[in-house]
């Protein structure tokens, strides 16, 4: 639940319009362990992040806190470069 005011803050901002944001680059460690109850921790994230994301684009790169079992969990989600 780290992430909650940084969400509520992009949506309320996509939502006001006072920012014109053209595409999001997440650099790293998104949502602090995506993997964190089985992946519910990443779920929770995107279910934030979704009204959000499906308006403007999204890439991440990966961050230390993906890279548990090889980025498995990161991987399953999006295809980005490493």
């Amino acid at each position: 639940m780290n992430s909650t005011n940084t969400t509520q803050r992009l949506l309320e901002e996509l939502t006001d319009r006072l920012t014109v944001n053209k595409v999001i680059f997440h650099l790293g460690d998104i949502s602090y362990d995506l993997e964190t109850n089985g992946g519910q921790n990443g779920d929770d994230y995107f279910i934030r992040m979704e009204p959000i994301i499906s308006q403007i684009p999204y890439m991440f790169a990966y961050g230390n806190h993906e890279v548990v079992q090889n980025y498995t969990n990161a991987l399953a989600r999006f295809r980005m470069p490493l």
